[in-house]
């Protein structure tokens, strides 16, 4: 199962290999993002380094997202984003 809400962000913004060439890393970097601790991931969690990037991409494809949607239990958790008309 992956952790949120790295997985839904980064589905919204069009897959790992998308936002990996935007933040110039790997797509296996992205993707761990969406992977439990114990495996090497980060739970779910974007990090904090990577959010004003992210949120850059998502206002280039005219995809809601906001800083709360990066939290556990967040905006992702009790909606899924919505992408802008």
């Amino acid at each position: 199962m992956e952790c949120e809400p790295a997985y839904t962000i980064i589905n919204l913004l069009g897959g790992a290999t998308k936002v990996a060439a935007f933040l110039k890393t790997t797509r296996q970097a992205v993707w761990k993002w969406t992977w439990p601790r114990q495996k090497g991931g980060t739970g779910g969690l974007v990090p904090q380094r990577h959010h004003p990037a992210i949120l850059a991409l998502a206002r280039q494809q005219g995809v809601y997202l906001t800083a709360e949607h990066f939290l556990p239990g967040g905006a992702v958790a009790t909606a899924k984003a919505e992408t802008v008309t």
